[in-house]
Order: C-alpha cells, then sequence, then structure tokens
C-alpha cells in the first residue's frame, strides 16, 4: 500500500513541476509579446494623444472665439489645427517610406554583397583544386 502511495506521491510532484514549467513558460511568453508589442503600444498611444490634443486644440479655438467672430472665419480658424495635423501625417508618412526605403536597400545590399563573397570563395575553392 505504502508503494502505491509512494508513486501516486511521485506522479502528482511531477504533474505540478510541469504544470509549474508549463505556467513560468506561459508567462515568460506573455511578458515577451508584451515587450514586443511595446513600440506599438507607445505608437497607438501617441496618435490617440496626438488626436485628442488635436480635437481639445479645435475645441479651444471655438469657444475662445465664437463669441465674437462671424461664422465663417471662425470655420476657417478651427480648421487649422486639422490641416496641420493632417500635414505633419503627410510628413511623417513620407519619412516612414524614406525609412524602410533605406531599410529594404540595405537588406538587398547585402543579399547581393553576400552572394558576391559566396562567388568569389567559389572561385577561389576551384582555384585551388
Amino acid at each position: 500500500m505504502m508503494g502505491v502511495i509512494s508513486n501516486l506521491l511521485n506522479v502528482i510532484w511531477k504533474a505540478l513541476k510541469t504544470l509549474g514549467e508549463f505556467l513560468a513558460v506561459l508567462f515568460l511568453g506573455l511578458v515577451a509579446a508584451i515587450l514586443l508589442m511595446m513600440p506599438w503600444l507607445l505608437r497607438a498611444l501617441a496618435l490617440i494623444g496626438w488626436l485628442a490634443g488635436t480635437f481639445m486644440t479645435w475645441l479651444t479655438i471655438n469657444n475662445l472665439y465664437s463669441a465674437n467672430t462671424p461664422t465663417l472665419p471662425l470655420i476657417a480658424l478651427t480648421a487649422v489645427p486639422a490641416i496641420l495635423s493632417a500635414a505633419l501625417v503627410v510628413v511623417l508618412l513620407i519619412h516612414i517610406n524614406i525609412r524602410w526605403g533605406m531599410v529594404i536597400r540595405a537588406r538587398r545590399f547585402r543579399q547581393v554583397s553576400t552572394q558576391r563573397v559566396d562567388e568569389e570563395r567559389q572561385g577561389v575553392d576551384a582555384h585551388l583544386r
């Protein structure tokens, strides 16, 4: 009877150990996923803050000048933050395209240079034979 109980305790201990390892791997995977997503989360928060700031600027202009300004100039004045935000988006998109274009060119250059090195090695190997 003691052999059965010790076997059962041994199996339970191994199961708990396996469960602990599984939970540790799961936790470390979640930490890694959060760290990998952190730049995107920060970008999303920056975008939300930027849009909120644009909206608050629009509201401030509208509240400050709506009592003393005719409608058409007020619309033109409140459109300024939106125009500036849209212009900033265009500038950022151009900057991102330039940066990613550089990354793609660097990868292509690396591929071409490694191909040339491989070709030179093959040429040297053929010459040595």
